[in-house]
């Protein structure tokens, strides 16, 4: 389902292989790592989210990121540009995200 066209069509239902879940929460958690633990992935102490979406190779992904409190956050990451599209429709790919870090 990830890396061969026919086992994710034919047993997967998916137009075509999509990405590992994990890709997409690392690309997220690089962004919470820039945004808000300064470069450093230790001042990340914690990070969830719930997947709702796969996400196809090629497609952009853009993380959304709210702090609530000092040390905390919530965010939702988007994916967009999917092959066929226009691109001008994202969808909601992780959502009821929450961090914490080191302020």
């Amino acid at each position: 389902m990830h890396s061969d066209p026919w086992f994710a069509r034919e047993m997967a239902g998916f137009p075509k292989p999509i990405l590992h879940g994990l890709c997409t929460y690392g690309v997220s958690g690089r962004a919470l790592v820039a945004e808000l633990g300064g470069g450093v992935a230790a001042n990340i102490t914690s990070i969830a989210a719930r997947f709702t979406s796969p996400v196809f190779p090629g497609e952009t992904l853009t993380t959304l990121i709210w702090r609530t409190e000092p040390g905390k956050a919530v965010y939702r990451t988007e994916a967009s540009g999917l092959a066929g599209s226009d691109g001008s429709e994202a969808r909601v790919v992780l959502d009821d995200g929450a961090v914490e870090y080191v302020v």
